[in-house]
């Protein structure tokens, strides 16, 4: 009889276990140092996944505060809930589309998103959610990252499997498409707020198993490709293997030992309501 350790991790069972540690708990300290969240605050973490932010901030804002997670993926939210309760404030974990927020006005002091604007399908609507519920004075501080261009490993993956899917780039580099200075004060403004400032934060990411990433990269790029079926595993790793080939010699250029480490440039903006 097989129980919960012998089933195969769900695709946000995944995310969190290899891109949390590398990728998002690191910049989850980049984002709430430019936060600053204070003990009592209510805090709402816009697009959460995995939950995070949401359960870091938790001990910033203490008992005393008060964290939402919302996310509109229920696969994500399974992942968060399943987790220990954090230390601090208790964290209500909420389905929901950042576009449409069931919280009345001047419900939060901050709103958190980290690396979520670009997948909302309204970003200008998303904000303006988030400001309708921040507080007056209140803050709202999210993270995308900087253009592609300035992520080589990411742009040698994404070009090889945009030529294999015979795909446009910016189908499968949705993650970038905020990386527009610019177009993140624009939507920020445009959405109510003020004293919106930009700035730019650069980590190194440490990947152990570079294998890995590289194949989770492309299913994640594949995915967004509504004509591409990943279902057969022969193909799937065929296209993974090429766009590896593909990308070798850029890579290489970033290993170090047995792992592969690199820079990744984000903007990290701070608005007022």
């Amino acid at each position: 009889m097989s129980d919960d350790h012998d089933r195969e991790p769900s695709p946000a069972e995944l995310f969190h276990r290899f891109f949390g540690p590398s990728i998002f708990i690191p910049w989850t300290r980049v984002l709430l140092d430019h936060a600053d969240p204070r003990p009592g605050e209510r805090v709402l973490d816009l697009a959460c996944g995995t939950g995070i932010v949401a359960r870091r901030v938790a001990r910033f804002v203490g008992p005393e505060g008060e964290v939402a997670a919302l996310d509109i993926d229920p696969d994500m939210l399974e992942v968060a809930r399943s987790r220990e309760d954090p230390v601090g404030a208790s964290v209500e974990w909420t389905r929901g589309d950042a576009a449409d927020l069931d919280f009345p006005d001047d419900s939060f002091d901050l709103v958190l998103c980290q690396q979520g604007l670009q997948f909302f399908e309204e970003p200008v609507p998303a904000l303006s959610e988030a400001r309708r519920v921040l507080r007056a004075g209140g803050r709202m501080v999210l993270n995308v990252w900087q253009p592609l261009e300035r992520h080589p490993v990411y742009r040698a993956l994404l070009e090889a499997e945009a030529r294999y899917l015979e795909s446009d780039l910016q189908d499968v580099a949705t993650p970038f498409v905020f990386g527009d200075e610019e177009r993140v004060r624009g939507v920020l403004s445009e959405a109510g707020f003020e004293r919106v400032n930009v700035a730019e934060e650069t980590l190194d990411v440490v990947f152990t198993d570079p294998e890995t990433f590289v194949s989770l990269t492309v299913m994640a790029g594949a995915a967004v490709v509504p004509e591409v079926a990943m279902d057969d595993p022969e193909e799937r790793d065929s296209l993974i293997e090429a766009i590896r080939r593909d990308g070798e010699d850029v890579l290489e250029r970033y290993r170090e030992g047995d792992a592969l480490v690199f820079p990744m440039p984000n903007y990290v903006a701070t608005a007022h309501a």
